[in-house]
């Protein structure tokens, strides 16, 4: 009987040990490809988003520059898989568009940065810590990424202003 008992907690150890390894080791989620989405055009880039899972909120207007928000729901039958909040706000006036990806995941964060820097983006100001009131500026070719923090509370919001521009010759 006793071997039993000790066979059943060695069986649950090893389940546990299994299951907290293996969410340890899983890939970081990014709810949307920031580059990938970079090259979608003006025009069809709200519906790429919805696509994504992001569920439209609401637009706001402020001189020429209209704003729509979009908040993570999930794709399809496989809603959020996480409690992570995500969310996308799309900047456009008559010529020019950007966007922001805000999420509040820091391991997601790291990911994003480190993509973007193996996509060959160039910081000037690397070694600058990132804290309130402190932004780093990526720029590769006509492609600039933006990104800063804030917090609020015990939440820090990591964000993601992604501005295509074509440069001058």
């Amino acid at each position: 009987m006793l071997n039993i008992f000790i066979l059943k907690k060695l069986l649950l150890f090893s389940f546990l040990w299994f299951m907290i390894m293996n969410a340890s080791l899983a890939q970081v989620y990014c709810a949307l490809n920031l580059l990938e989405s970079s090259s979608v055009p003006k025009q069809k880039f709200e519906s790429y988003v919805s696509k994504k899972g992001f569920a439209y909120l609401g637009s706001s207007y402020k001189s020429d520059t209209v704003a729509r928000d979009f908040n993570f729901r999930g794709v399809g039958k496989k809603k959020k898989t996480d409690s992570v909040q995500r969310a996308v706000t799309i900047f456009t006036t008559k010529e020019d568009f950007c966007f922001t990806y805000r999420t509040c995941s820091s391991k997601e964060f790291e990911k994003i940065k480190n993509d973007i820097k193996d996509e060959g983006f160039y910081c000037n100001n690397e070694e600058a810590t990132l804290n309130a009131g402190n932004s780093l500026l990526y720029q590769n070719n006509d492609l600039t990424v933006k990104i800063s923090s804030k917090t609020v509370d015990t939440l820090t919001e990591y964000s993601f202003l992604i501005r295509k521009q074509i440069l001058p010759k």
